[in-house]
């Protein structure tokens, strides 16, 4: 689990320190204040030696410069555009970290190492550390050539550690996941105990569900849910944007186990009343399965639906929210533990 993190020169971040993470932390702010671009850093730090995981950031964004050939600017992973910088992500704790440069060729070097090499000895450096390295072309020293189209995968709505038997490190953004993602992970949940754990997720916004099963005839909605009161199985897709959220959510949660999980927008198609307990059930797996969350909100009614599940816990500190606030022109983390929260929520101060 990552007790602290530290990310420079990566897009909007400078220079950003945060410590004191708990195992489920909730990060708000302005738009653009970097919410999104910090759950990538910590999905690159946590997949330090998978060279995919980069190309499943970019692949998030679909920012391209260029949709004839898909050319991606490979600037804006770099703090104000200069990539002459260093992208170091890191922590201390797990004593590795990921240094991204671009010089003729983009270079992700996954270090086993807490220190910064200096900027213009990093070669050197790297030659006597412990590290893996993975070398990708680029054009005129500046873009990124992408292989995969935009709309053959479904990296913008889920992107996922794919190893078979190891703990998975997962990031959910606000679309719904492929179908071919989730039959993935459903070949690792069905007929287990965490099949009752999708179950009782899918409860939270309807009661009566006490089943779900897949269908192998891809014409139509491959996932159907069986309920008491309906003598037939119904898709799931009738049942709602929150409901499919929360389907994301769960099993994504039960995927992770011994991972780390990264929710974009978490409260994305829930209803403010379902958000308590939406919150309830993540603690609640994330402490049985040792899953480590991180998620963003924009929403009010999340923060204290948040708070609410919080203060119902005999050990409040399994939960934390951080604001992203910028002072002296740069980017730090306002930390509220419960105690803090619960305050902010009964006076009503504004903390996103």
């Amino acid at each position: 689990m990552l007790r602290d993190l530290t990310v420079k020169n990566y897009r909007c971040f400078e220079d950003f320190y945060i410590d004191s993470l708990a195992r489920v932390n909730l990060f708000v702010g302005n738009n653009s204040s970097g919410k999104t671009s910090l759950l990538e850093a910590i999905y690159l730090l946590v997949n330090f030696d998978r060279g995919k995981a980069f190309f499943e950031i970019v692949e998030h964004h679909l920012d391209y410069l260029n949709f004839k050939n898909y050319y991606y600017d490979l600037d804006t992973l770099f703090f104000q555009h200069q990539s002459n910088e260093l992208i170091y992500i890191n922590s201390q704790q797990r004593e590795r970290g990921i240094l991204i440069t671009l010089k003729n060729k983009l270079n992700l070097f996954c270090i086993e190492a807490n220190q910064i090499p200096e900027k213009n000895n990093y070669w050197q450096w790297n030659s006597i550390s412990k590290y893996r390295e993975f070398k990708l072309p680029v054009i005129n020293a500046k873009y990124l050539e992408i292989d995969i189209k935009p709309g053959t995968t479904s990296y913008n709505s889920l992107l996922i550690n794919e190893r078979f038997g190891q703990a998975a490190n997962l990031f959910i953004a606000t679309g719904k996941i492929n179908f071919n993602h989730i039959s993935y992970m459903w070949d690792n949940i069905n007929l287990t105990e965490k099949e009752n754990k999708i179950i009782e997720a899918l409860q939270i916004i309807d009661s009566h569900i006490s089943g779900i099963g897949f269908l192998t005839n891809i014409n139509t909605e491959p996932i159907r849910i069986k309920k008491d009161n309906y003598s037939y199985p119904m898709p799931l897709s009738s049942m709602g944007d929150g409901m499919y959220r929360i389907f994301n959510i769960a099993m994504s949660l039960v995927t992770a186990e011994n991972g780390i999980l990264l929710v974009d927008e978490i409260e994305t198609g829930l209803h403010y009343e379902a958000q308590t307990d939406m919150w309830r059930l993540i603690i609640k797996m994330a402490q049985e399965l040792n899953v480590q969350v991180f998620a963003t909100t924009h929403s009010w009614d999340c923060i204290a639906a948040f708070q609410e599940a919080l203060k119902q816990l005999e050990d409040r500190a399994v939960g934390k929210l951080f604001r992203l606030d910028s002072k002296y022109g740069k980017l730090r983390a306002v930390e509220y533990d419960a105690e803090d929260l619960e305050i902010a929520v009964r006076q009503s101060i504004e903390v996103r």
